[in-house]
């Protein structure tokens, strides 16, 4: 009957902690980035995302939880890349030049601009999922579900005790 109560509760502050991972198509246009500063707590780093995405574009948006925005950015620049180096000019066995430069430079530009957007588009995303984040009332719950090991003393010998601890923290 006891966990039946337990997993009852448990059930019940889920339910109450509602969806904190809102997407950002949701939300985008409840918020603007240009208000965002940066406060401890916040659930994702800006600069981070930034810095990912420049690495690999897509990636910051991946962190940020909207994969598929990410993977959107991700096969748009590999795309471009390899349309860029499969129409680039190369001298073939018998000499003639084979690709096209002004395609191959125009998709390599069109990468550039894909990768330069991927970067602005994750700092913006982690701006706004943050500035939702602390405006969402549902999301100050925060639950953590830990392993609880102990021992004790007795005249029997040492007892070890081993179960779950649960911490619930409103902010």
């Amino acid at each position: 009957m006891r966990k039946l109560t337990l997993f009852a509760l448990c059930a019940f502050v889920f339910a109450l902690s509602g969806n904190a991972q809102q997407k950002y198509k949701e939300i985008k246009n409840q918020y603007n980035p240009k208000d965002y500063v940066s406060k401890p707590g916040d659930l994702y780093n800006p600069a981070l995302a930034g810095i990912a995405s420049f690495l690999v574009p897509g990636l910051g948006q991946m962190i940020t939880k909207e994969g598929g925005r990410g993977a959107g950015f991700l096969v748009g620049y590999v795309g471009l890349v390899v349309i860029s180096s499969a129409t680039s000019e190369s001298v073939a066995s018998d000499g003639t030049i084979k690709g096209n430069a002004t395609i191959s430079t125009i998709t390599l530009l069109g990468a550039l601009g894909v990768g330069i957007a991927s970067i602005v588009d994750a700092v913006r995303v982690a701006k706004v999922k943050n500035l939702a984040y602390r405006d969402n009332p549902s999301s100050k719950i925060q639950l953590q579900l830990k392993p609880y090991v102990d021992t004790s003393a007795s005249l029997d010998g040492i007892k070890p005790h081993a179960g779950l601890s649960l911490s619930i923290k409103f902010r």
